[in-house]
């Protein structure tokens, strides 16, 4: 579902809340290829290792002409096992 919702980013958006969904860097991957818009900031949540989120935000960024500014993880482990990842990303012009 994700990926599909990429192409209705309109492209004047320049922040970008996902924290509500909680999704592999896969489907980022491909919602970020279709993304038209030049986002300035944006923030997820992750289940998983956030290794396969910053490198889609990395390919989005190369991408887009953009550097990402700031990657931040910040890891609250919920019990049961589950640790989530809150992550938020400041981009900036090259």
């Amino acid at each position: 579902m994700l990926p599909q919702i990429g192409t209705l980013i309109p492209e004047s958006l320049k922040h970008l809340d996902l924290s509500r969904w909680a999704f592999s860097g896969g489907p980022l991957k491909n919602f970020l290829k279709d993304c038209n818009a030049k986002l300035k900031f944006m923030s997820l949540h992750c289940y998983f290792s956030s290794d396969e989120h910053r490198a889609a935000i990395d390919a989005y960024a190369k991408e887009k002409g953009i550097r990402v500014k700031d990657f931040h993880v910040d890891s609250h482990n919920h019990g049961y096992g589950m640790t989530v990842c809150y992550v938020t990303v400041t981009f900036d012009d090259i």
